[in-house]
Order: structure tokens, then sequence, then C-alpha cells
């Protein structure tokens, strides 16, 4: 008896080249790509040694709530409640520490996982803010300057007026 089996090699070459694609996406993403049970223990983490969250090669069991600092760990709770409670994305802002001790800003965007209608995790990805922040603060250094300046144009304008008319 024999059988062809041309058919199934191609389509396990497809699907090894599919997951190839899929895991050099997963580990150069630029952000950060996670999946985390509801206890927030890391199931899925890029092995990428640049990533920003991680301290050391044992941190890849780090909790979710072990990379926050300790002021934001009751947001970063009410934010994974709140998937419980409600369908879709939650997305949020949150600091998390670096290897090096560094606070960095990132925008979590997450959603439940389910299986067979259960809830079983959260997939998500967490982007450093940096850079957007560093922006927003100078945008409002600038800004304030320039209602200085205008105020100072304004009481100076104020100031000729009111002595020219004195003057006439």
């Amino acid at each position: 008896m024999a059988r062809d089996i041309t058919e199934g090699k191609r389509a396990e070459a497809a699907l090894r080249q599919s997951e190839e694609r899929y895991r050099e996406l997963f580990e150069n993403a630029k952000d950060a790509i996670y999946v985390h049970d509801l206890s927030g223990r890391y199931v899925l983490k890029p092995r990428r040694r640049k990533t920003f969250w991680l301290r050391t090669r044992r941190d890849h069991r780090q909790t979710l709530f072990e990379l926050c600092r300790a002021r934001d760990l009751k947001y970063v709770r009410t934010n994974l409640c709140k998937k419980l409670d409600e369908e879709g994305e939650t997305t949020y802002e949150v600091d998390v520490i670096t290897k090096d001790r560094r606070r960095v800003p990132v925008e979590v965007n997450s959603r439940l996982i389910y299986e067979n209608g259960q809830p079983i995790g959260v997939q998500g990805t967490a982007r450093d803010i940096t850079e957007r922040k560093r922006a927003q603060e100078a945008l409002q250094v600038y800004s304030r300057r320039l209602i200085e300046a205008q105020e100072a144009e304004r009481q100076s304008l104020a100031r000729e007026l009111h002595d020219e008319i004195g003057q006439y």
C-alpha cells in the first residue's frame, strides 16, 4: 500500500515558514509583546536581551507586578480587573523599572485571551513612550514661555498706551 504525502509535506513546510515569520516579527518588534496568565506570570515574552523590561536572564520568570513601581501596582491591578469586567482592549500608561533601575514610561495595550469561553490570560504590547513624554514636556515649557511672552508684551503695550495718553 502506498500513500502520496506530497501535500502533507508542503503543508508542513508552509507551517514552518509561517511560524518562522511570526517568531521573527515577535522577536524583533520595537514594542514589547507579551502574554501573561491571570496571576500576572509571563507565559510568553521576547527572548532578545534588548527588551527594556528584562533585568537578567532569569527575569523571564518575573511577574507583571514585579516590573512596576510600588505606587503603580494598584493602578495595574485595576486595569487587569477592568479587562475581566469589560470586553475589548484596555490602554493605559504606567512606569516599569528597567534592568539598570531606571523608570521607563510605557503605554500598555492589552486584551484578555479566552479558552472555551473562560479568560485564561492577557496578551498585549508595551511601548516605550519616553520620547513622547519628553516632547510633551518640551511643548508645555514652550507653551508656558509663549504665554509669558504674550503677557509681557501686553503689559509693555499697556504701559506705552498709558504713558502716551498721560502725556496728551
